[in-house]
């Protein structure tokens, strides 16, 4: 299968000092689903972040490829990376709020980023807007439209966040924990939204998450992370059904009923 995404030998210092990421190397398959799992301060958060070079001002990447249609992203200007953000590579952040500005409207920011993706009139941006923002069953989209972020709550930011990543319809989604502040019944709502975007527009998917349930769920292929290292990555079933690794065993045995989780 072809990869659209290969990371080579990546390592990610912060601070000049800190090892968060240490010689990672994996292949993401084109149209593929991957989970990357592992405990907090794993490593894995920082390593989509830095695939999007969006890594926070005191981390680097020391060290690695990382290569998007056979090309070295790691080496690209600022003016090469905004022509591949968006339609190439978007993400959705665990924490919404910090993705979008205080200073403008819900509709403002919404349109925005489509008109600046697409070729529509605004009235058409709008309309696409609302129509995304109802699918996520958040109340009354029209008025949201006019909200300002914090005027909404965490879990509805978090929403208009993912609805916005997902109107994009890019190449590739990175999601980290895009589900870790919803409740159950939106929860499974956005999951299989995003099992939608893969299968009707064959979106590649990059999920970090600490939810097993979810990875087992939803994913192709299961990265294992574990203090900045990858311990061990295959297809689901390989992961969750045969583990190798004595850390990816204790992981699965830590999720009472995993194999019966469902998000229908």
């Amino acid at each position: 299968m072809e990869n659209i995404l290969e990371i080579k030998n990546l390592t990610i210092i912060y601070n000049e000092s800190k090892t968060a990421v240490r010689n990672v190397s994996m292949n993401i398959p084109k149209s593929s689903i991957v989970a990357i799992v592992g405990e907090s301060g794993s490593g894995k958060s920082t390593i989509i972040k830095a695939v999007i070079r969006l890594l926070s001002n005191n981390g680097r990447i020391a060290n690695g490829e990382i290569l998007y249609h056979d090309k070295n992203i790691v080496k690209y200007s600022q003016e090469q990376l905004r022509k591949i953000r968006g339609i190439g590579i978007s993400m959705i952040f665990q924490d919404a709020l910090s993705a979008l500005d205080p200073r403008k409207k819900i509709g403002y920011q919404y349109e925005e980023a489509l008109r600046a993706h697409f070729d529509i009139s605004g009235a058409e941006a709008c309309r696409v807007a609302v129509n995304m923002l109802r699918q996520f069953s958040l109340p009354d989209p029209e008025k949201i439209m006019n909200f300002y972020p914090f005027e909404l709550s965490g879990g509805m930011v978090q929403r208009v966040a993912i609805a916005m990543s997902v109107s994009l319809k890019s190449e590739i989604l990175l999601a980290d924990e895009p589900t870790s502040a919803l409740d159950v019944t939106v929860q499974a709502q956005v999951i299989n939204t995003l099992m939608n975007l893969r299968n009707e527009h064959g979106t590649t998917i990059v999920l970090v998450t600490h939810n097993l349930g979810v990875a087992a769920y939803m994913a192709d292929y299961i990265a294992v992370m574990h203090q900045g290292k990858l311990v061990e990555m295959g297809t689901r079933d390989k992961i969750i059904s045969h583990p190798e690794e004595a850390y990816t065993k204790m992981l699965i045995a830590s999720v009472p009923n995993m194999e019966v989780a469902k998000f229908d």
